[in-house]
């Protein structure tokens, strides 16, 4: 009970002084309710030359400390620590216990004088200097506990701490226990809320911490590393990733003349090597592998993942252009399939005997077996080329032999016989184009005869003196597509009601009497 009233006596003088300093925030940051909000202790760091406790504040406790917080802040320790051990109160009165004890290290929150070894030291509550989560009691040589003093080599005091603050753990702050309501006044509700002695001084006397404070309350943290079932997965992938490795280098043997000829064409287009691929490719194996040692999984499995994919695709690249046969066009104009030619077959007769003959040096009683196998696929060789030599020798004679097919028949030179004047008159002389009219023969008829058969001009027609006299000056010159136009055009201008009108007019007829009719036969 000493050292709990102790205790009581020592926090209340350290509130008393802690009143007397200016809170860091204004009306408008004050909280009054605290049944939502949540402190999540992070670190005990030395900042600015002082330890002190990095925590966060947050608005919603239901989301454990997992959303945006409203802000980072840092607080003394002995300023934590009286807060911390304030809520532990609270929530043991709450819970029925009245005789709530102090643990000893709360003589240690405000700077106490110790005798060591003979030696005037002050000891106060601080961060441990080996392990960012633990708090140890410090060594001073003022009375102010700011100039850290060392004792054998080390500034905390050789003392235990009998109680611990809950880093890197979400606190609501307020703790609520179940109560009869008949035990309970109608203001604890009420009290409740606005009563969270922790969260209440750590928001009034935060300090915010910034980015250099976050980095330094980090620390150095371990790595997870790989545990069991990463193990087992990266196995698996790594074995898949090797086997579409060695399906790929089978696919690339079997691969045709053309298509590796294409596959090196888009690599040059690219502006790269084959050497450079191999490269790039040992490369990413080799960065997978340093990062998988080093612990870092992200990573690892995305590039891990990545690889994975292009060997897949790569590999499927190949498998169907493997299974598309090759096509030519024959001398019909059909596609056929393109068929395995001699060399290659040579090529497998080759290897077949081959390997008929290196298996009949494995002992006396095979040797018998292979050498007739070896004779009889030297036979079925030499027939091979026999029957090609003679198809070679038959379409050589046929080449040779070729000539274009004569015509069947013979064209038939047709006569025609025709009167001069009637249809086909043209055809007489070879080379003339057709014509319906002859008009050599009824050309010579009009110049006979005279008249507008002789002369078809306006004026040979007309005379100078003609009505449309004008206009036949004018349309004489135009040629094509305008003279439509120029012709309407003459015919509004020279119709008898205009300004510019056209020749006289007469009543003579000018016909031409044909003397060539049948009624006059």
């Amino acid at each position: 009970m000493t050292r709990s009233r102790n205790a009581k006596t020592l926090i209340s003088l350290l509130a008393l002084l802690s009143s007397s300093i200016p809170a860091s925030t204004n009306a408008e940051d004050a909280i009054q309710y605290w049944t939502n909000y949540a402190i999540y202790p992070q670190r005990c760091i030395n900042y600015n030359d002082n330890d002190q406790i990095m925590y966060s504040m947050f608005e919603q406790s239901s989301n454990h400390c997992t959303d945006t917080p409203i802000g980072t802040y840092v607080a003394s320790v002995p300023t934590f620590a009286n807060a911390y051990l304030e809520q532990a109160a609270d929530n043991a009165a709450d819970a029925g216990q009245d005789d709530y004890e102090y643990p000893a290290m709360a003589d240690y929150l405000v700077c106490t004088y110790k005798q060591i070894n003979g030696g005037d030291y002050y000891l106060q509550l601080g961060c441990n200097d080996e392990d960012t989560s633990l708090l140890a009691v410090n060594i001073y040589s003022d009375a102010q506990c700011t100039e850290p003093s060392s004792l054998n080599g080390y500034d905390d005091a050789n003392l235990e701490v009998d109680f611990s603050i809950s880093f890197n753990k979400c606190t609501s702050c307020v703790f609520w226990t179940d109560k009869n309501d008949d035990e309970i006044d109608d203001q604890y509700y009420a009290n409740k809320q606005t009563n969270a002695p922790l969260c209440s001084s750590m928001w009034d006397y935060k300090e915010e911490c910034n980015g250099k404070c976050q980095m330094t309350g980090k620390g150095t943290t371990e790595r997870e590393g790989w545990n069991k079932a990463d193990k087992v997965l990266l196995s698996i992938l790594s074995l898949f990733g090797f086997g579409m490795l060695l399906a790929i280098m089978k696919k690339r043997q079997k691969m045709s003349n053309k298509d590796a000829l294409l596959e090196q064409a888009a690599i040059s287009a690219a502006g790269l090597q084959q050497s450079h691929i191999l490269g790039m490719f040992f490369l990413l194996i080799l960065i997978i592998t340093m990062f998988a040692l080093l612990g870092l999984k992200k990573i690892t499995w995305a590039l891990l993942l990545m690889l994975n994919i292009v060997l897949f695709s790569y590999l499927m690249k190949l498998t169907v252009d493997g299974s598309v046969k090759e096509t030519v066009i024959g001398p019909d104009g059909k596609i056929v399939e393109k068929e395995e030619s001699d060399d290659e077959d040579d090529d497998d007769d080759e290897k077949k005997s081959a390997s008929s003959s290196s298996s009949s040096s494995s002992g006396s009683s095979s040797d018998d077996s292979s050498s007739d196998e070896s004779e009889n696929h030297e036979d079925y060789r030499e027939a091979k080329r026999k029957a090609a030599a003679v198809k070679a020798k038959a379409a050589a004679a046929a080449a040779a032999n070729w000539m274009p097919t004569p015509p069947s028949k013979k064209a038939k030179t047709t006569v025609i016989t025709t009167k001069a004047g009637t249809d086909g008159a043209q055809a007489q002389s070879a080379g003339t184009p057709f014509k319906r009219v002859d008009d050599t023969h009824w050309g010579e008829v009009a110049m006979k005869d005279g008249g507008a058969m002789a002369d078809n001009s306006y004026e040979g027609t007309f005379g100078a003196t003609g009505f449309g006299t004008k206009a036949s000056e004018k349309l004489m010159t135009v040629r094509g597509k305008d003279f439509c136009r120029e012709k309407n055009k003459r015919k509004r201008t020279f119709n008898g009601f205009s300004k510019s009108s056209g020749g006289a007019i007469t009543l003579t007829s000018f016909s031409t009497k044909y003397q060539y009719s049948d009624d006059e036969k």
